[in-house]
């Protein structure tokens, strides 16, 4: 077992937080996985900056490593991680017993702070430091994880992260043809 679940399994958690999912409780796994591809295909899917897709694509092309850092769970990220070819979740866990959710939480949402902690044991069980990470955010709870990286990037950000980035002199992009010729600008 990896270090950082072993990490995660003895995380005492508050009740309340362990019970994020109560609103899952007692749905079948095979239940939440249909609605939430109805979900992707209906309300999220549309949403996507159209050349999201073919930008991720790119930079996988150029051997980079892409990790979602997310705060949801798995079973509703898979379809976003699908249609953009991202191999690599790091997100909340839910408890899953005798095939249905319980609604509870073995390993917490990935927000705010918490996402330190989170990328942190990542790179450690891959011997990776903070010099060889950028990230990309678009919510204001993020910027405490980028200011640890060596590459901050505000992608399509709220505008209380777009301040905050610009007054600690990140990059801030609108579109992804910006953010592939940042990349290109760092080889």
């Amino acid at each position: 077992m990896s270090s950082f679940f072993r990490l995660l399994i003895r995380w005492p958690l508050p009740r309340w937080y362990q019970l994020k999912l109560f609103y899952l409780s007692g749905f079948e796994v095979r239940q939440v996985q249909e609605w939430a591809a109805k979900y992707w295909e209906e309300c999220v899917k549309h949403k996507l900056y159209p050349d999201a897709a073919e930008e991720i694509a790119h930079i996988l092309s150029l051997d980079i490593k892409i990790v979602l850092l997310s705060g949801t769970f798995k079973l509703l990220a898979r379809p976003l991680m699908d249609y953009l070819g991202v191999k690599e979740i790091i997100c909340a866990e839910p408890e899953i017993k005798h095939n249905c959710f319980t609604g509870r939480l073995l390993i917490p949402h990935p927000y705010g702070k918490r996402k330190i902690g989170f990328a942190r044991e990542w790179m450690k069980d891959r011997d990776c430091d903070w010099q060889h990470v950028w990230a990309i955010a678009d919510h204001f709870e993020d910027r405490f994880l980028l200011q640890y990286v060596r590459t901050p990037i505000a992608m399509h950000a709220s505008s209380s992260l777009r301040m905050f980035a610009r007054r600690h002199n990140w990059i801030v992009c609108d579109e992804w043809h910006e953010f592939r010729k940042v990349i290109e600008n760092d080889k």
